[in-house]
Order: structure tokens, then sequence, then C-alpha cells
């Protein structure tokens, strides 16, 4: 996930840090009921605080059933 090109948008920093959010602040796919959901996976600006980017660890469990079927 960590690109070392990115800068802050709100400091112009390069010094980011990562981070995942922990406890139950896992994202679940709408409409699923049976899947544990993902991870949430940030980066994080280590100056201001800003978090510049978040996305999920498993992208792969938010296809919807429609879109499995060939």
């Amino acid at each position: 996930m960590f690109d070392y090109g990115k800068v802050c948008p709100k400091c112009n920093s390069t010094e980011l840090g990562e981070g995942i959010l922990s406890g139950y602040a896992a994202l679940m796919p709408k409409g699923k009921i049976f899947t544990s959901g993902s991870t949430i996976l940030a980066t994080v600006c280590t100056r201001c605080g800003h978090i510049v980017e978040m996305k999920v660890k498993d992208p792969e469990k938010f296809v919807s059933k429609s879109k499995n079927k060939l």
C-alpha cells in the first residue's frame, strides 16, 4: 500500500506512516450477511496527523454476487 511518492495535501510533508484500524473497525460489504469484512489500512502524515489515504485490505470481498457469475 505504501507509496513513497505521496505527499500530505495539508502540510506537503513526505513523512508518512501506515496504520490499521483495530478492534471491530472492519468495513463490511453492504448486503452481505456472512462475511468478516476487511481490515482498513491507512496512510497517515506523521507531521500533522492528516489521513492521506484509506483502503481495505481485501477488496475482493466487496464484489457483488452478480459480478461473480459468468
